[in-house]
């Protein structure tokens, strides 16, 4: 099952009454219970048209499942880089089983066009059609938006991989600087 939503903070909408304003997202929140949330970033510069990106899985609880990244990647724009670090992440999840998936982005862009909000650029054209044939092997996908500061451990990562290039991949071993982060959006202060 396909499902699509975009999420906005309400300073991007029409103003409403302040007794009707929420308070726009600041940091990352578990996804419901039986999902993994799958938060995704890329890195690119655009004098080399290089970059990488980067994502981590984390279940209703908070706890990270899986991350990974791959550096060394060749892109056109940013916005292709955001598409190809969603299909990357997809295929992790589908390699590793996972089936209902909230998956995030800080490109509001890339958001709207796979939620068919927004009209397709044809530079991505081609990614977010693997993107939806790796959608079909899922009980459900919904893709939202996040602003950046709840997508703090996917950027990281992704910086990390266009920095040093090759594919990286974590299970049960996390380098420090991931691990504060993790632990922050769960409102943990646990330090190593």
């Amino acid at each position: 099952m396909f499902l699509s939503r975009t999420y906005l903070t309400l300073h991007t909408l029409l103003p409403r009454p302040p007794e009707a304003q929420a308070e726009p997202v600041t940091s990352w929140r578990k996804p419901p219970y039986g999902m993994f949330k799958v938060n995704c970033d890329a890195a690119w510069v655009s004098q080399s048209q290089m970059g990488g990106v980067g994502w981590v899985v984390r279940d209703s609880f908070g706890w990270m499942v899986h991350a990974g990244g791959k550096g060394n990647m060749r892109g056109a724009s940013a916005l292709v880089m955001e598409a190809e670090a969603i299909r990357e992440a997809l295929m992790a999840c589908v390699h590793g089983g996972l089936s209902k998936l909230e998956v995030e982005s800080d490109s509001l862009l890339l958001i709207r066009m796979l939620c068919g909000d927004w009209k397709m650029d044809t530079s991505v054209e081609a990614i977010i059609f693997d993107i939806k044939q790796l959608v079909m092997h899922l009980q459900q996908c919904v893709f939202m938006y996040a602003p950046r500061l709840c997508n703090k451990a996917a950027h990281k990562i992704a910086a990390f991989v266009s920095r040093v290039g090759g594919i990286h991949t974590c299970d049960d071993l996390w380098p420090e600087w991931i691990f504060d982060i993790l632990a922050s959006d769960v409102n943990l202060t646990i330090r190593l």
